[in-house]
């Protein structure tokens, strides 16, 4: 599976006590979302400029 599994998979997964986010891609984890947005945003400056 490349990017989040359907809810069969998820199914089976919890059927057998494991963890689920080791089936959904990277993009879709926490950690991926933090460290996106973890770099400071440096203003421009005047829209005119």
């Amino acid at each position: 599976m490349d990017l989040l599994p359907c809810s069969h998979a998820l199914v089976a997964v919890r059927d057998r006590n494991m963890d689920f986010t080791s089936l959904c891609a990277d993009y879709y984890k926490r950690q991926t979302l933090i460290d996106a947005y973890s770099a400071p945003i440096m203003p421009v400056g005047h829209p005119s400029t």
